[in-house]
C-alpha cells in the first residue's frame, strides 16, 4: 500500500477528473471522428507520456487493430 497523505489523494482524485472530463463530457464521443465513442481507460507505450484522451484513442486504435475488421 502506498503510504500518501490525504491532500495527496484529493490532489489525484481532482487531476483525474480533470484529464478524462472531455471523455466524461461527451460521453466518450470522439470529436475528431463522427460516430466513434470511447469511454474506457488509455495506453501508454513504454517511456510514452501523452495526455488522457490521446491515450483513450491510442488504446481504440489498438483495439480495432487487432480486431482485423473488413470494410
Amino acid at each position: 500500500m502506498i503510504n500518501t497523505t490525504e491532500s495527496d489523494q484529493v490532489i489525484g482524485i481532482q487531476t483525474y477528473y480533470e484529464q478524462s472530463a472531455m471523455a466524461y463530457n461527451n460521453w466518450g464521443r470522439d470529436l475528431e471522428r463522427d460516430g466513434i465513442y470511447a469511454l474506457h481507460c488509455g495506453y501508454e507505450e513504454p517511456g510514452q507520456n501523452i495526455g488522457h484522451w490521446d491515450s483513450i484513442k491510442q488504446l481504440t486504435s489498438q483495439v480495432i487493430s487487432s480486431m482485423d475488421i473488413q470494410e
